[in-house]
């Protein structure tokens, strides 16, 4: 049996349209350094409904629920060696086996938030490690202001927030971040306070929004520093083709929330002495909900200590009209099993009754069962988003 992972080859295509694969999952339990220390997948529940929540957010993206077989009594929520005791890390991969072959994708690396047991059957919900920088697991809440000194670099930030030490003498995520280098020498030019009672979550995220980027953590559990890729949509390929002539796509529904549709945003600064501030509009001509056929549809203003000067405002501001788009004109459906797919990625849709020919939409959310039922996914149309390379042309 050949075995790869994380690899999307035609061998593996081949054997998603053949829908003669076999599901895989499998469960490992991880050392605060990650390395696997025991396989336990199979504990898992045969009757479980488990599945893993994708969803393109800053900071937390991925959560996860499914339940194990105790009858020895070795996941008890109040049994601190547990394998799922509080911040103790596990890893979920899955994947198809087909021909002599198992293509494995890996899901995520995520601690337990929630443990309740019944009877012999242990109940877990997991969240990503990003958990541990945010209000989901009450870690890191700043008890005082935070300060990062002027001159500091975007990289060496983060590096230094995600390895501080959690209070027990670890560091919080020991594992190097994934962040370019231009980004991560990008230096802060003025000194940036993050108040008391914030998180260090709500500190990355501000630091990532600032300068157009996404932070979040991947399947293999790095913490990525990436630049939204909202210009370059129009130039990537589809991870995935559906139509509806072809088995794997199925109970399709539009979504448009106009009450919470917005086209045009603006983020201040926060500096007492300098006004810096943007407005980000949508006058995209091929977008239905741009400023020139629905009117000026203003989302709250917000204001953020990372905007320092126009240009962190500018970027900042655009950032957040991408994402409200993308949240207010949704595509939802059923379609099949796809353990390569990634959140903002694309996906193309080919549906007569929605007028969808071969159009293509960015990935917002999906959810990844581990029985046999189909996965769901919720996708904008790239033409409804803000800011495209067409829509460059008319600067």
């Amino acid at each position: 049996m050949t075995e790869y992972w994380n690899i999307s080859n035609a061998n593996y295509i081949r054997a998603l349209k053949s829908n003669a694969y076999i599901k895989l999952f499998k469960l490992q339990a991880l050392n605060h350094y990650e390395n696997v220390m025991y396989d336990i997948t199979s504990k898992l529940n045969d009757s479980s409904k488990g599945s893993i929540n994708c969803n393109y957010n800053q900071g937390k993206r991925r959560t996860c629920s499914f339940s194990l077989i105790d009858n020895d009594n070795l996941y008890m929520p109040n049994n601190e060696d547990s394998l799922f005791f509080k911040n103790k890390k596990f890893k979920i991969s899955l994947g198809i086996e087909y021909q002599n072959e198992r293509f494995w994708f890996d899901e995520g690396v995520f601690i337990a938030k929630t443990v309740d047991k019944q009877d012999n059957v242990v109940n877990i919900s997991g969240v990503d490690k990003f958990a541990l920088f945010s209000n989901d697991m009450n870690q890191h809440k700043l008890q005082q202001k935070y300060v990062i000194p002027a001159g500091s670099t975007v990289g060496r930030v983060i590096e230094d927030i995600i390895t501080i030490d959690m209070g027990n003498g670890y560091p919080t995520d020991p594992i190097k971040p994934i962040i370019a280098p231009q980004l991560y020498n990008l230096a802060i030019p003025y000194t940036v306070e993050k108040e008391q009672n914030s998180t260090l979550g709500d500190l990355l995220i501000d630091l990532a929004t600032a300068v157009q980027c996404d932070i979040y953590y991947d399947g293999q559990g790095y913490l990525n520093l990436t630049k939204v890729i909202t210009d370059d949509y129009l130039t990537y390929a589809p991870m995935w083709e559906f139509s509806e002539h072809q088995a794997g796509y199925n109970s399709a529904s539009l979504s448009f929330d106009y009450g919470n549709c917005v086209n045009a945003i603006t983020v201040k600064g926060t500096d007492s002495n300098a006004i810096y501030s943007y407005t980000a509009i949508n006058d995209y001509p091929m977008s239905t909900v741009r400023t020139s056929l629905i009117g000026f549809n203003y989302g709250d203003i917000v204001e953020t200590p990372m905007g320092y000067d126009n240009q962190r405002c500018k970027e900042y501001a655009e950032y957040l009209l991408n994402k409200k788009t993308i949240l207010a004109l949704l595509t939802k459906f059923n379609g099949a099993f796809l353990p390569h797919l990634e959140e903002n990625k694309l996906i193309s849709i080919e549906d007569r009754k929605f007028g969808f020919n071969k159009e293509r939409f960015v990935v917002q959310e999906f959810v990844l069962p581990f029985g046999a039922s189909d996965m769901t996914l919720s996708v904008a149309n790239i033409n409804d988003l803000p800011f495209t390379k067409e829509r460059r042309l008319y600067e």
